[in-house]
């Protein structure tokens, strides 16, 4: 995944953060670059207003965003919802390899996507994630407006996160699956992706047992979990210097690995080794 108000202690937190430099013309640039691909005479000046006004206020708890969010949009397209947790970089490459729909890449996730913020800057830092409300506050709405308008099959892909697959702390547990509205979903897909720096979890025990029995608990229909799915696979040939064809592929080819293995199998390749996850290259935010 990923997402203000302001009672900063004098003593910041040693991990801390760098406001996002120029955050307002990044914010315009974004914003108008959607609108030009839309079409739409939407107002980007007005809207960074609205944001900014949010964050004029005393303190980190008591930043408002209710008007900033009456301009959003989270909507997805229907059968292409993505949720993730703890694994950002990678779900925002599927969704753009197979044009999934995450938070991210939402109008308004698209422009906040990794821009950092809070309320009162002390010596240009911001709070650590854990103590950073106004932009908790931010991605807490932004989550349940997002869950809110799944429709459809939705897919889920979770990262080990803490050592677990469902991590009970996550935006996603906390807010994301209690937001989805279950009468408007047909089923919903669960891929748990292997960590290195962690034991592996599979479908039907651990943490991911505990959501498929939520799920259904909650009334969502054809709830299935799959181990080590094709998409996620990485495939690359064994250690062959003289093939001229064997190179390591990066995963944004995924989906033409994907499309090639399905017509002519794995033939072409001397090994196949399943995606693994460097967790310290992922952001486990959410």
């Amino acid at each position: 995944m990923l997402v203000y108000l302001l009672v900063i202690s004098s003593e910041l937190n040693s991990k801390s953060i760098t406001p996002t430099s120029h955050l307002n013309e990044i914010f315009l640039e974004r914003c108008n670059e959607r609108v030009e691909a839309q079409n739409s005479d939407f107002n980007c000046v007005l809207y960074l207003q609205k944001f900014l006004e949010a964050l004029n206020t005393t303190s980190e708890e008591t930043v408002n965003y209710r008007d900033f969010l009456a301009m959003s949009d989270f909507s997805s397209i229907p059968d292409r919802t993505l949720f993730w947790s703890g694994v950002m970089d990678l779900s925002l490459k599927l969704a753009e390899i197979w044009n999934y729909n995450s938070l991210e890449t939402t109008f308004t996730g698209g422009i906040m996507n990794q821009l950092t913020w809070c309320v009162k800057p002390i010596n240009n830092s911001c709070p650590d994630w854990n103590h950073a409300i106004a932009m908790q506050t931010f991605w807490k709405n932004a989550s349940l407006a997002f869950a809110t308008q799944a429709r459809g099959h939705i897919t889920v892909v979770l990262g080990v996160n803490s050592g677990i697959a469902y991590n009970p702390s996550s935006l996603f547990a906390r807010v994301e699956v209690p937001g989805i509205i279950p009468e408007y979903v047909t089923s919903v897909t669960i891929w748990p992706v292997i960590d290195s720096n962690f034991p592996e979890e599979v479908c039907g025990s651990g943490s991911l047992a505990v959501l498929e029995t939520q799920l259904k608990q909650l009334n969502f229909p054809s709830v299935s979990c799959e181990d080590h799915p094709l998409v996620l696979n990485h495939r690359k040939c064994a250690d062959n210097s003289e093939n001229s064809n064997c190179t390591s592929l990066q995963l944004t080819e995924a989906m033409t690995v994907f499309q090639a293995e399905q017509a002519v199998g794995c033939s072409a390749f001397e090994e196949c080794h399943v995606l693994q996850l460097d967790s310290a290259n992922d952001q486990p935010s959410r």
